[in-house]
């Protein structure tokens, strides 16, 4: 089969197909490593981040409800996860003895879906507390933007912005000299209309006086 240069990488955003994509590509890579000369430590280095994205995931997921916390250890582990994992997998695609069908075992091709306007939902990937704000991180996932909702009891929202890049800034000030919950969900826009349905709903203590 004759190699192709220069095609570019798959790499999944969504946090369930990032731990998918490990489980399977991984042990593909243990089995290519002599071919493609990837050292024990490198692969050993890979075998944690598949074993860690596994385990981290399903902590957040656990913790959920509970605690933001695990959700920020997980996208540090996801972020060198994908630089590591990448460092190699370009390495590979660059190596003289590189055939596609390898690329297509690991899953590092597919055609992308189109995105479904009725139902793609907005995925808010970090929220982190400073003095002076709120940042909200969230997924572009290729559309326009986000409308942002804000909630002081998880009920009643307002629209407190929109944003076209993340992360979103919240400034507001609290309502009293307390600390105080607040509430984010966001929905896609796609050329200025609303796309999709509401993102779940995320929660975290404010201390902006």
């Amino acid at each position: 089969m004759s190699r192709k240069k220069g095609t570019a990488i798959y790499y999944p955003t969504k946090d369930k197909d990032i731990v998918s994509y490990y489980n399977k590509i991984v042990p593909i890579l243990v089995l290519l490593a002599t071919k493609y000369g990837i050292d024990a430590a490198t692969i050993t280095l890979l075998q944690t981040h598949s074993t860690n994205v596994s385990s981290t995931y399903a902590q957040a997921l656990a913790d959920a409800d509970k605690a933001h916390e695990s959700f920020e250890i997980k996208d540090v582990e996801f972020e060198q996860a994908k630089v590591d994992l990448l460092r190699v997998l370009n390495m590979i695609q660059r190596a003289a003895n590189f055939i596609e069908s390898d690329a297509e075992a690991m899953g590092i091709r597919v055609v992308s879906e189109p995105i479904d306007l009725r139902t793609v939902k907005p995925v808010i990937s970090g929220l982190t507390s400073f003095p002076e704000q709120i940042i909200v991180d969230w997924v572009k996932g290729g559309l326009s933007g986000v409308k942002v909702y804000g909630s002081y009891d998880g009920k009643n929202f307002t629209v407190i912005g929109q944003d076209s890049r993340s992360p979103f800034e919240d400034t507001r000030k609290n309502q009293t000299d307390q600390p105080e919950v607040r509430y984010y969900k966001l929905r896609y826009m796609k050329d200025d209309k609303l796309v999709g349905v509401e993102s779940t709903i995320y929660q975290i203590l404010a201390e902006i006086y």
